[in-house]
C-alpha cells in the first residue's frame, strides 16, 4: 500500500485518536525515509478537517515500545528525554508516563498566546491527540504501535474527523511547593518556579484544619499547628493563568470551547508531636537541681499540658493551657507528672 492510499484510508476513517490510530492504518516500510517531504501534508489536513493549510511535510523518527502521543509529550516535557529541536526520543519507553491527554495533567497548564506553549492538544476536549512545539515551531507527535508507531512532525499536527480547533498547554513539572521551613512553631511553604505566565494569587492556597493562617502571598504560605496538633497532613497551591481567568475560552481558532481544568500542586508534611522544655530557660532534665526558696518556671512546647505533683512539697501554678509551670521549693524534693497527647513525662526537682 502506497503512502497516500494509506492516508486516504485515514481520512475515510474519521474520528480515529492517537489511542487507537494504529489498527486502522499501516505504512509501507520500503518507501519510507528519514526527512522525508514527499508527502504535503497540508493538503492532508486540509481534505481531512477543513483545516486552513500549512506548509511542510512529515519526518519520521523511530522510537522504542508502543507508547500514544500524550505519553511522547511527557517523555518530552516532564521526563526530558526528547530532542526539542528535531523531536527525537531517547532509546526509552515512555508507556508508564501515562497514556491519557494532558488537558488534566497537574504538570500542564493552559496558556493563551505561543509564545508561553510548549504543546497543544486538540478540541474539543477529549479529541485524545497532543503535540509537542520544537523550537522551530514544527509540532512533533507519535501514534502508538507499529511501524506508524514512529516520531512524526510538521508545522501543523495531523488532526482526527472533524476536530480543527486546538489549545496551547505549558509544561510546569518544575513548579512546586517547597517546605516546610520550620522556625519555632511556623511552617513556611513556598511556591518555586513559578513562570510569569502564572497568575498572582494570594488565595490559590489550601491548609488542614488544625492550623492557624500566619501569613501568605502569591508565592508563600506561613501556619502555625495549633496545640497538640500532629501526624501527617498536605497543603496545596493551585495554579491559574491569564486562560485559566476568562481571557481566552476557546481554542486557538475559536471554533470550540476551550478546557479549564485548573492544575494543583502539593507538598505533603508532618508535625510532629514535640515533648521537651526549659527550666529558668535552660534545660529541663528528669532530674533538675534547683535553689531552695526561689520561684521556678517550667516553659513546655507548645500548649494543653497537664500538671500533677505526685510526691514531694513544693508550692506550684500552671498558666498558658499548662505550657508554664512555676514552682518553689523549701526542703526536700518535688515530683511532677507532665502530659498531653503523644507526650508523658516525669521531672523531679531537688
Amino acid at each position: 500500500m502506497s503512502r497516500i492510499s494509506m492516508f486516504l484510508i485515514f481520512i475515510i476513517g474519521a474520528m480515529v485518536s492517537c489511542e487507537d490510530i494504529s489498527s486502522e492504518i499501516t505504512i509501507d516500510e520500503s518507501s519510507q525515509t528519514k526527512n522525508d517531504q514527499s508527502i504535503p501534508l497540508n493538503y492532508l489536513e486540509e481534505s481531512l478537517s477543513g483545516c486552513t493549510p500549512n506548509t511542510g511535510g512529515p519526518t519520521s523518527y523511530d522510537k522504542t515500545g508502543s507508547y500514544n502521543c500524550h505519553a511522547y509529550v511527557r517523555g518530552a516535557l516532564v521526563a526530558k528525554k526528547v530532542n526539542l529541536t528535531t523531536g527525537a526520543p531517547q532509546n526509552i519507553n515512555f508507556s508508564s508516563l501515562g497514556q491519557n491527554t494532558i488537558q488534566f495533567d497537574n504538570n500542564f497548564i493552559r496558556v493563551c498566546n505561543i509564545s508561553d506553549a510548549d504543546a497543544i492538544a486538540h478540541l474539543p476536549t477529549g479529541s485524545d491527540h497532543s503535540a509537542i512545539i520544537l523550537s522551530n515551531g514544527i509540532h512533533a507527535y507519535t501514534f502508538p504501535n507499529g511501524n506508524n508507531g514512529d516520531i512524526w512532525s510538521s508545522y501543523f499536527a495531523l488532526h482526527y474527523g472533524s476536530a480543527c480547533d486546538y489549545e496551547y498547554y505549558a509544561a510546569i513539572p518544575d513548579v512546586k511547593v517547597a517546605g516546610p521551613v520550620i522556625s519555632g512553631n511556623d511552617y513556611t511553604f513556598t511556591l518555586q518556579n513559578k513562570p510569569s505566565f502564572i497568575t498572582n494569587d494570594q488565595y490559590r492556597w489550601s491548609y488542614p484544619s488544625g492550623f492557624q493562617e500566619i501569613s501568605k502571598s502569591s508565592t508563600q504560605l506561613v501556619i502555625r499547628p495549633n496545640s497538640g496538633v500532629s501526624g501527617s497532613f498536605q497543603v496545596s497551591a493551585t495554579l491559574k493563568t491569564s486562560a485559566l481567568n476568562g481571557a481566552c475560552t476557546t481554542g486557538v481558532r475559536n471554533e470550540e470551547s476551550a478546557t479549564n481544568n485548573i492544575p494543583v500542586k502539593t507538598k505533603n508534611f508532618s508535625v510532629a508531636t514535640t515533648c521537651s522544655g526549659t527550666l529558668d530557660g535552660g534545660p529541663l532534665y528528669t532530674v533538675n537541681y534547683v535553689s531552695k526558696y526561689q520561684q521556678h518556671q517550667v516553659v513546655m512546647s507548645g500548649s494543653n499540658w497537664t500538671w500533677v505533683k505526685t510526691s514531694g512539697n513544693a508550692s506550684w501554678s500552671t498558666s498558658n493551657y499548662g505550657k508554664e509551670m512555676t514552682f518553689s521549693i523549701t526542703s526536700g524534693s518535688a515530683t511532677f507528672n507532665a502530659y498531653r497527647s503523644g507526650c508523658n513525662l516525669t521531672f523531679t526537682f531537688y
